[in-house]
């Protein structure tokens, strides 16, 4: 019974000891410098992103020309309104994403919504 009971407590250690080492691994790919640096940037350019893709809306909706590149006035403004709305799911996504927003500037919102950025 002893010997049972030291094999059960054998492999209870060796099972927390492999659960650990992989939360651990986590931890450091997390608070890897690399890391920090590329979600916190990763954000930035984001809404950066947003800016000037709201910024074209607002320049392409002003335009006289109704047809640029073979394209519509409407299709392209329909296009980049497209792009703007996947790059704030993409931006909101990572937010909600805890090993990301713990790097994310404190200037930028936690959530981006199309009415902060008035592109009409």
């Amino acid at each position: 019974m002893k010997v049972f009971l030291g094999i059960i407590g054998f492999a209870i250690i060796l099972t927390a000891m492999w659960f650990g080492g992989k939360a651990l691994g986590v931890v450091d790919k997390v608070t890897e410098p690399d890391h920090i640096i590329s979600s916190y940037e990763q954000y930035e350019e984001i809404y950066s992103t947003c800016n000037k893709l709201c910024d074209d809306i607002k320049n392409y909706k002003t335009m006289d020309v109704d047809e640029t590149s073979g394209f519509s006035k409407q299709e392209r403004i329909l296009a980049l309104e497209t792009q703007f709305n996947r790059w704030i799911r993409e931006y909101n996504a990572k937010s909600r994403m805890v090993t990301r927003n713990l790097w994310k500037s404190s200037t930028l919102p936690y959530k981006l919504e199309r009415k902060d950025f008035h592109c009409e």
